[in-house]
């Protein structure tokens, strides 16, 4: 028992379980204390959401009883107000619309039982032939319903209802001609909704005759009636509720407290959140009656109250404080690791030094490290073989040494420049560079240089490779591309020149036949070969031997064939951009052009009808577009039938061509090529 405890109380001694212990502690606090800032947010939230429909509710009766002062000035200005007046009044404040929740706007006129008989018959001269006063109560007067806006199916059974005969009305109805003011009525069931769940209540205001009597005194003689307003409590509530932001937050149970022994529910809404964990309880004071509106905060609210910051804080603490405390323990224990950790680095570091050793000797370019003042501190096997020192007199030398005498100056200014801006400079980055060996021969390098801090100094590891025998090989791979060149050119020229010496045989051959028909076949020939000639004429003067840049052809072959067989009553219209071909479509498309181009001379313009024939040469989106076009006669109606040698020609060189062939007559000819860029390069590229 006593080692266990002796290595219990060891561990209590020690500071990170202290930190452990203190930093709990102090975590839990911090979240609690940030658990109750919430609540009380949350609770300021709900309290302002609340005051929001207090305000609505407030509002809305201030609104109702500036329009029963407004329809009191209507009675007070007239001795004699029928229903109709009242009626087109009313409708002017279109209550469905601007006033909903609201039943009605109604007037009870007060009068004494010997005109009871009187006002039912002039009510039924008046358009109410079933107006009739009832219940029918004792007393010397009695209060009728004789107007009410809107007079719909809902509001009409009430017409007529002596509303001083029920108490609680006839309470109101008192207690306002004695305050001459608008005073609420306690919860009644409306004479509208006699089957309704939910309850009313009513606004009053006396309309008395001029001048009225001394407010707080009864004077049933100069009293004219009530104007009125019935208000289901539910559906105002309803229509309150629904235009309050943020309504979906509480729910409300609304009381009349007036009388505190017998409170009276209004309006309790739907979906009432029993749980709450929030509420709060207003008293409103409505013209002589105390509402109690009772907000209790709905399951939605309460899921939106988000206690996360009061969690994070307490897993934050919780998490620091065992960070603290591993890091404590951590570093309690560390010494005798942290002496290990040394041991194995400065094991790992001789490793390394052996590794970088073994590859600086092994690397099979000479590699040299010079310090600021350009003295080799350090340099592999290779860089001895390649200058020619042995290893002792290198390490004694600079850098300058190994370079030519005449260079030697203009190395250092170079050398001071790299110093001020030091960077990475890969082989063949700069001009041929030369070096000197220990025998005096010359050679060329290619140099790689790379800045390098050793012991806080800066050094630049240069990398040098012999490049003379990579040189020797350029030149004279230049001189056989050189040659090639001049072979292919000289080529190009002997085909050019044969093509032109069968052209010239033809020529000869022509002038030699009578016959029309083969002269015309000779002909056609000539200019075949001659189109094929010009490709040829065009790659030697270009010095391009792979492609040839086709609006050239296609200016000579223009010139060519409007020398032979051009008219004056002709235009030639050339419209073309630079596109290069290579030789495998350059000669079907140049045929194919002087085969169209002569068809228009020859067919489209016969007698001397005068025309224009147009070419164009042009990129398109994804490809290019060639086009032979003339304002002719056009082709024959059955040219698709006949089977002649210049459409044969044209179709035959189109698909050599690769490209999609298009001809279209009707007023004029129009034959066009289209082929796609890319397949021009995967030709070009085979």
């Amino acid at each position: 028992m006593k080692p266990r405890f002796n290595s219990l109380l060891s561990m209590l001694r020690a500071p990170s379980v202290w930190v452990l212990l203190f930093g709990s502690l102090l975590s839990v606090w911090l979240a609690w204390h940030q658990w109750q800032e919430i609540e009380v947010r949350s609770q300021q939230r709900f309290n302002r959401e609340v005051a929001s429909l207090i305000h609505s509710i407030d509002a809305r009766f201030r609104e109702l009883s500036t329009l029963l002062l407004a329809s009191k000035s209507l009675f007070a200005g007239s001795q004699q107000v029928t229903p109709l007046e009242f009626t087109a009044f009313a409708q002017q404040f279109d209550l469905p619309h601007l006033q909903p929740g609201i039943q009605g706007l109604g007037y009870a006129q007060w009068l004494s039982q010997a005109q009871r008989a009187g006002l039912i018959q002039a009510m039924r001269a008046g358009g109410q032939p079933d107006f009739h006063v009832w219940p029918v109560c004792a007393g010397a007067y009695f209060s009728s319903i004789v107007s009410m806006v809107p007079l719909d199916q809902r509001n009409r059974p009430a017409i007529g209802y002596d509303m001083h005969c029920e108490p609680t009305r006839r309470a109101a109805m008192d207690a306002a001609a004695v305050s001459q003011q608008t005073v609420l009525s306690a919860v009644v069931q409306l004479v509208q909704d006699p089957g309704a769940s939910q309850p009313g209540v009513l606004l009053y205001l006396p309309v008395f005759d001029t001048p009225a009597p001394p407010s707080g005194r009864r004077n049933d003689a100069a009293l004219r009636g009530w104007v009125y307003m019935p208000i289901n409590a539910g559906n105002l509530m309803q229509v309150l509720l629904a235009s309050t932001p943020n309504r979906l937050d509480f729910t409300v149970v609304v009381t009349d407290v007036t009388v505190q022994d017998s409170p009276t529910p209004l309006y309790t809404s739907a979906g009432l959140y029993s749980q709450a964990h929030f509420s709060q309880r207003v008293r409103l004071a409505l013209y002589g009656r105390s509402w109690e509106v009772n907000a209790l905060s709905s399951a939605e609210f309460e899921r939106n109250v988000s206690y996360s910051a009061a969690l994070y804080a307490l897993a934050a603490g919780l998490g620091l404080t065992l960070l603290m405390a591993v890091v404590m323990e951590w570093l309690r224990r560390g010494r005798r690791a942290a002496e290990k950790l040394a041991e194995a680095m400065t094991h790992d570091l001789r490793e390394r030094n052996t590794v970088f050793e073994t590859l600086f000797q092994s690397t099979p370019d000479a590699t040299l490290i010079v310090d600021a003042m350009g003295r080799i501190v350090r340099h592999n096997r290779q860089a001895s073989s390649l200058f020619g020192y042995a290893d002792a007199a290198l390490d004694q030398l600079t850098v300058e040494d190994l370079i030519p005498a005449m260079h030697r100056d203009a190395h250092r200014e170079h050398r001071k420049q790299y110093a001020a801006q030091p960077q990475v400079r890969e082989m063949g980055s700069s001009r041929d560079l030369t070096a000197l060996r220990v025998d005096g021969s010359v050679f060329q390098v290619e140099v790689r240089l790379a800045p390098l801090s050793l012991q806080g100094q800066p050094h630049v590891l240069a990398v040098v490779r012999d490049i003379s025998g990579r040189r020797r090989m350029e030149a004279s791979q230049a001189r056989m591309l050189k040659d090639k060149e001049t072979l292919l050119q000289e080529v190009h020229h002997r085909v050019k020149n044969n093509l032109q010496v069968i052209h010239s045989l033809f020529e000869l051959q022509v002038d030699s036949i009578t016959d029309p028909t083969a002269r015309a076949c000779l002909a056609d020939a000539q200019a075949r070969v001659r189109a094929m000639a010009l490709i040829h004429q065009v790659l030697y003067q270009s010095h391009d031997f792979a492609e040839v840049n086709f609006s050239d052809y296609l200016a000579l072959l223009l010139r060519d064939l409007g020398a032979t067989l051009g008219r004056p009553e002709i235009v030639v219209r050339c419209d073309t951009q630079a596109v290069r071909m290579n030789l495998q479509r350059a000669i079907p498309c140049g045929l194919l052009m002087s085969e169209a181009v002569s068809n228009a001379y020859k067919h489209a313009f016969p007698g001397q009808r005068s025309g224009v024939i147009s070419l164009s040469l042009r990129q398109v989106v994804d490809g290019v577009e060639m086009t032979v076009a003339d304002n002719g006669v056009g082709l024959p109606p059955d040219w698709r039938e006949r089977d002649t040698l210049g459409m044969r020609l044209i179709t035959l060189l189109a698909e050599q061509c690769g490209a999609r062939l298009s001809i279209q007559t009707g007023m004029g000819t129009r034959i066009a090529l289209y082929w796609k860029e890319e397949s021009e390069k995967a030709e070009g590229n085979a």
